[in-house]
């Protein structure tokens, strides 16, 4: 958990440390905008004093002095746009930056990686990891770095009044610190199984939909909802213990606050009494009660979220920090198919310790030789193409193409070199035209429309109304089985 953590915190770090400017910037912003705030009750204090000696005369003194915090109030509105105009600004262009680099990073997974793994989760993980990022960026922003300086600047000011509310202002933020931080830390464990619920939740929601055809034909409507209940019910019990959590933490703020004041209060008749503080200094006091309470009110979430946005982004950091099963090499080079030819020598493979699929098979492939691999199901006859689609690597042995091994040279030129057609194609929720030209992106129309009549698609194509601009839908679910191979061949 804190190394994933870690990582995910560097991962953020990275990507912001792009954007300097912009960051420090804002976060100057922030602090000015958060000082200005807290200017306002030092002239309130000295408004109310006025107000109590009666002193007529004293008026215009009280018209400046509303002046001033009315100049105050305007210049933090200033900076408090100035802010959101820089947020808007860094923020946008590094959750991009995140983004791409999660799905640069997910694309680079093996067959195996997306058959062990639900699309729905995967999809929800990299949204999260996308969504930590700016939870975490408003955490520290408009949360942690207003209560550091709000702490700083109340306790310089009021020392200045007595010692003993400068230590009561750093006593009641450490002990409100603390006491968050240890409640937190006992219900992240319970965030992250909510977070793991959800995801199974997502999951199951996406295979079902997935498999509706599945679900109808073999009447599984009601076992399908028993389970999503099952899991739907983890969800709900989760959601509402961590929930309860977060009002018995709120509960126990709101009894340090209410002490904090009274403490503050009593002591302060008692310096009145003396004749050390005046009816200013109450209302200076109350004031910076109220910003207290109002800044650490919200410290309990602001932990709260932190955990949850950390929890929600470790599982995609997970993800990240999985190793790539099928790894190119770093002096790989493109596959140069001069003499076409294709070896398979003494290979074997199996996906795991027990379970082998192929053993030391040696095979030569001419060119347009044209050859059938013929056996029972399990025999391993889509893992040899797996395995020369290098989908997978050999566990013994190796596999040339024009005499070139197909682990030291770049996959992408691997791949460009091979026309693959799966038994079951799927293509993408896209255009005809687009799916079709996938292969070859800079491909004229009119070569598009070659290959189509070439595989006999133009036929079936034509009868559409929107002919090569029709949408095929999710996963080409509009074609039927035979026409989404004739699109995969084209």
């Amino acid at each position: 958990m804190q190394n994933t953590t870690k990582k995910t915190l560097q991962i953020y770090w990275k990507h912001t440390k792009r954007r300097k400017i912009p960051v420090v910037l804002f976060f100057l912003f922030v602090i000015i905008s958060s000082t200005l705030s807290l200017i306002p009750p030092i002239f309130l204090k000295d408004f109310f004093n006025i107000l109590s000696n009666g002193d007529v005369s004293q008026s215009a003194h009280l018209i400046t002095l509303l002046g001033i915090i009315i100049g105050l109030s305007l210049t933090n509105w200033l900076f408090r746009r100035a802010e959101e105009l820089t947020s808007n600004v860094y923020k946008n262009y590094i959750m991009v930056d995140i983004s791409q680099t999660a799905f640069a990073y997910l694309h680079g997974h093996s067959v195996s990686f997306f058959n062990d793994n639900f699309v729905g989760s995967l999809v929800k993980k990299v949204k999260r990891f996308i969504a930590g990022y700016d939870r975490l960026g408003s955490i520290l922003a408009w949360d942690l770095t207003p209560i550091l300086v709000t702490i700083i600047f109340v306790f310089t000011v009021l020392v200045r009044t007595n010692v003993f509310f400068g230590v009561a202002v750093i006593i009641y933020a450490i002990v409100m610190i603390g006491f968050n931080l240890i409640f937190s830390k006992y219900k992240l464990k319970y965030d992250e199984q909510r977070t793991a619920a959800q995801s199974r939740w997502t999951g199951h929601i996406a295979d079902t939909i997935t498999n509706h055809i599945n679900v109808k034909f073999f009447n599984g409507k009601k076992r399908e909802l028993a389970k999503y209940t099952e899991i739907e019910n983890d969800v709900r019990r989760l959601n509402t213990f961590t929930w309860q959590l977060g009002d018995l933490n709120q509960a126990g703020q709101s009894l340090i606050i209410i002490f904090l004041e009274m403490a503050l209060f009593f002591w302060a008749i008692h310096l009145w009494k003396q004749g050390n503080i005046s009816v200013g200094d109450f209302i200076l006091i109350q004031a910076y009660v109220i910003e207290l309470a109002h800044r650490f009110w919200g410290i309990g979430r602001v932990i709260r979220d932190f955990y949850e946005s950390i929890a929600d982004a470790n599982e995609m950091t997970e993800i990240l920090m999985l190793p790539h099963e099928i790894i190119e090499k770093k002096n790989a080079t493109a596959l140069t198919v001069e003499k076409p030819e294709i070896i398979f020598d003494h290979v074997s493979f199996h996906y795991n310790k027990t379970r082998k699929v192929i053993n030391d098979i040696t095979l030569t492939i001419k060119a347009k030789e044209s050859i059938a691999l013929v056996g029972p199901s399990g025999a391993g006859k889509s893992t040899i193409i797996k395995l020369l689609m290098r989908m997978h690597d050999t566990t013994k042995g190796k596999i040339m193409i024009s005499g070139q091994k197909i682990n030291n040279v770049t996959t992408e030129s691997l791949w460009e070199n091979i026309s693959y057609v799966p038994q079951s194609p799927i293509l993408f929720h896209r255009t005809l035209l687009d799916n079709i030209s996938y292969g070859r992106p800079d491909a004229t129309q009119k070569e598009i429309m070659a290959a189509a009549k070439a595989a006999y698609c133009d036929e079936f194509i034509e009868q559409f109304p929107d002919k090569y601009e029709t949408l095929v839908g999710e996963r080409g679910v509009k074609l039927s089985g035979g026409e989404r191979q004739r699109i995969a061949i084209g």
